[in-house]
């Protein structure tokens, strides 16, 4: 017998999955203490910037979620010990960076070889170019029982202000055994490699219209606004949108970084010809209902679009049944193709779209 949902909508089923995201902070510190013996070595003022740690394969190194998990960890330990040490360095890395920009723009944290990554170099860190780069490759044992770090280096940029200097070498080993069987889980799950997000999802993501603005902001089961943009694993949230005239309304969901099911969810409408039409004034999306994120939560940045139309735009989607026998409405990348050619038929006078980011996370 199939188990609808009554009360609440899941975006994806909260589990008791616990994520160990300390061992990865815990490698990243002592390996930022042995990059940073590295760093005073460097002329001073100069500039650093780390690329993705990529995990090493016999015949190809290979870019996953955990070496980007782990680069963007020790970019915080690294930035820490700069400062512990009243270097006159800076490191160039984002605070934060976003999923999307993993899937779309991985190539950016390379080593630029040439005049146009260069340029994406100087666009992406506020015309900053690093006069030096910190690579390093990661090994994990098949069991997922030792978790190394090896090769770690600092090159200089040849586009950068010392590109004569030589590459240093950053010393100590460092390794740290797993025991623990939830730990060799969450490094499984994220020892994956990236994935290229479909085109048919970027441009729906990417889709702007040109019709009257609304107004969005995210509320928990309580009606209560949220102070920050996290999403807390486990608890109910939905939408609440004020529109400024009657409108058709669609609003999907996406999580880049979700490696087992790389799918747009529906979160309106999320029924068979349901009627998407809602007047002037206020509402809440899923009208009724709420959604619940699901781990992982290690800082994970999920995406949500917001269309509002004048006129009705068709659209198809598949409801599907997932192991706990929830019922859930999938956005599938050939459904959006479909959508986005009725989109691009469309007068853009008529559709407003709205994109709202926010990070999912464990409570803490």
């Amino acid at each position: 017998m199939k188990k609808y949902i009554l009360t609440i909508i899941t975006i994806f089923l909260f589990s008791n999955f616990v994520f160990s995201q300390q061992i990865l902070e815990q490698v990243a510190k002592k390996t930022a203490s042995n990059i940073a013996d590295a760093i005073k070595l460097l002329p001073k003022d100069s500039k650093v910037s780390l690329t993705f740690f990529v995990r090493e394969d016999l015949y190809d190194d290979k870019t996953t979620y955990l070496g980007i998990k782990f680069t963007n960890y020790l970019a915080q330990e690294v930035r820490k010990e700069i400062q512990k040490r009243k270097y006159s360095h800076k490191l160039l890395f984002p605070e934060e960076v976003d999923a999307m920009l993993y899937e779309k723009m991985k190539a950016g944290f390379k080593k630029p070889d040439n005049i146009s990554s260069k340029d994406f170099w100087a666009e992406f860190l506020n015309n900053n170019t690093a006069d030096f780069f910190i690579s390093g490759k990661y090994k994990i044992k098949s069991d997922y029982s030792v978790l190394s770090i090896e090769q770690t280096k600092i090159i200089p940029n040849q586009f950068g202000g010392y590109p004569k200097e030589s590459i240093k070498a950053v010393k100590g080993k460092n390794s740290k055994k797993i025991k623990n069987n939830t730990d060799k889980e969450y490094l499984k799950k994220i020892d994956v490699e990236l994935r290229e997000i479909n085109d048919f999802y970027t441009q729906l993501f990417a889709w702007q219209g040109k019709w009257t603005d609304f107004n969005i902001e995210l509320l928990d089961a309580g009606g209560n606004k949220l102070e920050k943009n996290n999403l807390i694993i486990g608890k109910e949230y939905n939408i609440a949108i004020e529109l400024q005239e009657d409108a058709y309304v669609y609003a999907f969901f996406f999580d880049p970084s979700d490696t087992e099911n790389p799918l747009i969810y529906m979160l309106f409408p999320y029924a068979e010809n349901q009627n998407t039409f809602l007047s002037k004034g206020e509402h809440s999306i899923p009208p009724g209902y709420t959604f619940t994120p699901e781990p992982p939560g290690d800082e994970e940045q999920v995406f949500f679009q917001i269309f509002v139309s004048k006129t009705k735009i068709p659209i198809k989607f598949t409801n599907k049944e997932d192991d706990e026998g929830y019922i859930q409405a999938v956005f599938s990348e050939t459904d959006c193709e479909l959508f986005l050619k009725q989109l691009n038929k469309m007068d853009k006078s008529k559709i407003y779209t709205k994109q709202v980011v926010y990070t999912r996370t464990i409570f803490k």
